[in-house]
């Protein structure tokens, strides 16, 4: 029997790419987008390989529709939510080795979700996102 779990999961590197999303150099990169569940409390499970540095900045992108195409920058459907004083809401975290992150986070409300994982300074070639599920309680 396999292991319960307190909550569902949401896999969004196996949905998009089972072998890992890379983000090379200073690079961006999408996942696929997920329906948002509503009602839930919510955790986000990342983690990154590479052969040299790892410099990943990691953001929530929400619509109420699908993108144009997935995978790709999609700035007329999709925006990382801000708040009413204009604050960002959807930046989760600034990735800075291969550690395990676990992160509690509360998106807004909306259809659909998706991660972007941007390449900053130092960020190797090779750097590939091989963990990103989403955790839900609701």
């Amino acid at each position: 029997m396999g292991e319960i779990l307190a909550g569902n999961k949401i896999d969004l590197v196996k949905m998009t790419n089972p072998d890992g999303i890379v983000v090379a150099g200073t690079g961006t990169a999408y996942t696929k987008s997920a329906p948002l569940p509503t009602q839930a409390s919510f955790s986000i499970l990342l983690r990154a390989t590479s052969s040299g540095a790892i410099a990943l900045d990691i953001e929530i992108e929400q619509s109420n529709e699908r993108p144009t195409t997935e995978g790709a920058e999609d700035i007329i459907n999709y925006a990382v939510p801000i708040d009413s004083d204009g604050a960002s809401v959807g930046e989760i975290v600034s990735m800075d080795g291969a550690t395990m992150y676990v992160i509690n986070f509360a998106p807004v409300a909306s259809g659909f979700f998706r991660l972007k994982a941007t390449g900053t300074g130092s960020n190797a070639a090779d750097t590939t996102l091989v963990v990103a599920q989403i955790y839900y309680v609701g």
